[in-house]
């Protein structure tokens, strides 16, 4: 006695390959969508890094105090680390930077960016890492950075930022 295969006839295993085709499909556009949406985020996390300091290097070299401040998160929460100190808050920052430069006699100098490497570390977030340098009358001091941003409803921010110098 040999058993007999069940028979069907033809439309369940074809209606089943469909069926299963089209899910795998969906799935499949969702991975590729799901990767290109990382993609393009973080695309554009490294150009808002790039962005956001070329904004900082035309402000402070058009003497800008509030321009150059334009690129921190107005916010209490966001942090300052430099001249072993922390400052908290915007309006703080800003203060810090007032009292160096903020004076009618005081020149701030010509800022350029240097080695500057942009870490996208999610769609709506960079670190960005390198050297700051500002010439002034044929003087030049610099340093080491180390900003976080953040995207928010107001747009790519510094959240976090730790400059060190050179010369103490």
């Amino acid at each position: 006695m040999t058993a007999n295969p069940p028979t069907s006839n033809g439309r369940g295993f074809y209606f089943g390959g469909c069926l299963g085709f089209a899910i795998l499909s969906i799935v499949l556009l969702g991975v590729i969508y799901w990767m290109m949406g990382g993609f393009i985020g973080k695309t554009m996390a490294r150009s808002a890094g790039w962005d956001l300091l070329k904004a900082q290097e035309d402000a402070w070299n058009r003497g800008d105090l509030n321009g150059f401040m334009a690129t921190y998160r107005m916010s209490d929460d966001v942090t300052f680390f430099g001249g072993g100190a922390a400052t908290k808050g915007w309006a703080e920052i800003l203060e810090r930077y007032q009292i160096s430069y903020g004076s009618p006699n005081s020149r701030m100098g010509q800022l350029k960016f240097e080695n500057v490497q942009v870490e996208p570390l999610s769609y709506d977030s960079s670190l960005v890492r390198g050297r700051w340098v500002v010439r002034d009358n044929g003087q030049s001091k610099g340093g080491l950075f180390t900003i976080l941003l953040r995207k928010r409803s107001d747009g790519w921010k510094i959240i976090h930022d730790h400059t060190s110098s050179d010369t103490p």
